[in-house]
């Protein structure tokens, strides 16, 4: 079975950069390409382990009014705790 190569185009649109961004991450070795002369092919597992490395979670935003609002007396309380340290 042939193993379909990407560009650093289609690199770029699966990872939602610029493929510039792409070549920056390759000529760093961030993400492993095969090279053919001048031209720069990635692997989709090469692709896909980049993204594992590299991954993390969004942190939680508030879904509620009453977490929102939690939320906001927390990071309230945490600057009058330091406004009194001063």
């Amino acid at each position: 079975m042939t193993e379909i190569l990407l560009t650093a185009r289609e690199v770029a649109s699966q990872l939602r950069i610029d493929s510039d961004t792409v070549y920056l991450l390759a000529q760093r070795g961030d993400l492993e390409c095969q090279r053919f002369g001048r031209a720069v092919r990635f692997r989709q597992e090469h692709v896909d382990n980049y993204l594992r490395q590299t991954y993390q979670p969004a942190r939680h935003e508030p879904q509620t009014v009453e977490e929102h609002f939690a939320a906001l007396v927390g990071q309230w309380e945490a600057v009058c705790r330091n406004e009194g340290r001063r």
